[in-house]
């Protein structure tokens, strides 16, 4: 009754000794990496990506809920063949990816003469539905340990006032290849797809290529895919960006998914939930068992229609007929099922759900390290180092496309923005109040420093600007009340217009 269990352990970097002409150091050996070489730099990574595929279309289509419990084939009792998908691994792709990234990814400017220039960059990638595009990046990070994102430049005003385009791309279709030289910094990236798609996977394919130079297009027509020459090169333009516009998002060095490791565990899961509702099937099914009997074919047929029948006894011996029960023991699997689990959440790093006490003597603190959400945030913080690095690099890429695009995000450098990360949690607003409270009373912390240190939001300053400017037009603003003494000389008068003003 086992199963074939699938094992993978991360996914391939692509990596090549080609360069771009701009990469190439003085009097450097590397071969140079352009339209003519690119599909020989294609072919020597080809058995890696695909591979790469392979496993993430099986990741894909296991979160998906097409587990290998589904091949299960069962020997005894082969009518009874329940295959239960409890679908934990969706769950854990859930759990860490809506508490790290599910709140918008916020661009907050570092210097305030960057403060304006910053507040059109969020309106413009909010515009773009870039926090859709995040969380699709992140799901497919964790389900596959990496995701493909592509920031490509739009036709300035047709559309919209906005000059670029935030795609994520499929990562079965799509791979980064990065310099094997110390920095590996990538040096190419593919997208293909099929346009004339046949039986035999032999039709027309299409290859885009970015480099920091050019950009390649290439086709072929009744060929296998990852086969192809430089006479299959049908167009090259250059890239006016000078970078790749296609940011590879790893989950981490690995480039492991968040369940990947516990897939053994996920499977096991699987069994004791399938073997448990065979054991009730069996139970109201169960074989009944005739001993000393002599049934003739009346008997059995009244057994099988009423459920009952007049038995004879052989051979003088007390005549007994019982149900055969199966004899899984209940408790044991719950105990096998509760310790799969709680292994489960060890390594993967999500809170238990199973320790909610109903009373109100937990605190917000005692119940943040009892039920887990402190090894939830180790994980977060984890893929948020991954992801902020990639981030940087959409960041460049989406500045420059604007700068180069009538001048927009004139002067913004990137250095002067910060990438700002907010858990999707619910936070004890009242410990963070009275934090703030303690903090801003030693009279030694800019206020702006306190409500970083508290982390109430992801733009102090901002919110200490117009708290300030809301406190002082209330000031000026507010009415005298009845107890207020009425003014009585002109001096007096004078006094409140300056003050109206």
């Amino acid at each position: 009754m086992s199963i074939t269990t699938h094992v993978y352990t991360g996914r391939r970097q692509l990596f090549t000794e080609y360069l771009p002409e701009k990469m190439r150091k003085p009097n450097s050996t590397a071969p140079l990496l352009d339209g003519t070489t690119v599909p020989t730099v294609i072919k020597n990574v080809w058995g890696d990506h695909m591979q790469n595929g392979i496993e993430i279309e099986y990741l894909i289509n296991y979160y998906k809920g097409r587990q290998d419990i589904l091949d299960r084939e069962k020997v005894v009792r082969p009518d009874v063949d329940n295959r239960v998908v409890l679908n934990h691994a969706m769950a854990i792709t859930r759990s860490i990816v809506g508490y790290t990234f599910g709140k918008p990814i916020r661009y907050v400017h570092r210097t305030s003469d960057a403060q304006t220039t910053v507040a059109d960059l969020n309106s413009m990638v909010e515009a773009e539905d870039k926090f859709t595009s995040d969380q699709e990046l992140a799901t497919y990070a964790s389900i596959c340990g990496t995701s493909y994102r592509g920031v490509f430049m739009d036709a300035y005003g047709v559309e919209d006032d906005i000059p670029f385009s935030i795609v994520t791309l499929d990562p079965i279709t799509t791979f980064v290849v990065y310099s094997s030289e110390i920095g590996h910094a990538p040096v190419m990236a593919c997208t293909f797809y099929e346009i004339t798609p046949t039986q035999y996977g032999t039709g027309k394919h299409v290859y885009l290529v970015y480099t920091p130079e050019y950009v390649y297009r290439y086709e072929t027509t009744g060929q296998a895919f990852g086969i192809l020459s430089a006479d299959d090169l049908v167009d090259e333009v250059e890239n006016v960006l000078g970078e790749v516009p296609i940011v590879e998002y790893p989950n981490n060095s690995f480039r492991i998914g968040d369940w990947e490791m516990v897939k053994t565990l996920l499977d096991s899961i699987n069994i004791v939930g399938s073997d448990s509702v065979n054991e009730l099937e069996q139970t109201v099914n169960s074989i009944l068992v005739a001993i000393n009997c002599e049934l003739d074919d009346n008997a059995k047929e009244n057994i099988k229609n009423d459920k009952m029948a007049s038995i004879i006894s052989s051979k003088e011996l007390p005549a007994e007929l019982k149900y055969l029960a199966p004899m899984l023991d209940g408790g044991t699997t719950d105990q096998l099922r509760s310790f799969l689990m709680e292994q489960l959440r060890l390594v993967v790093g999500i809170p238990s759900r199973d320790n909610r006490s109903g009373g109100g003597g937990d605190t917000g603190d005692s119940v943040y390290l009892r039920d887990g959400y402190q090894d939830l945030e180790i994980v977060a913080r984890t893929k948020e180092t991954f992801f902020k690095r990639a981030e940087r690099n959409t960041l460049k890429l989406v500045v420059k496309l604007c700068q180069t695009s009538d001048g927009l995000l004139k002067g913004l450098a990137t250095r002067n923005v910060d990438i700002k990360f907010t858990r999707n949690m619910t936070d004890n607003v009242l410990n963070k109040a009275n934090a703030i409270s303690i903090l801003h009373g030693t009279q030694t912390l800019d206020p702006v420093d306190v409500l970083s240190i508290v982390g109430i939001t992801t733009e102090p300053d901002d919110l200490v600007k117009r708290g300030e400017n809301y406190w002082e037009n209330k000031i000026v603003d507010a009415p005298l009340s009845e107890n207020e003494p009425k003014l009585t000389n002109p001096e007096d008068e004078i006094l409140k217009q300056k003050v109206d003003r």
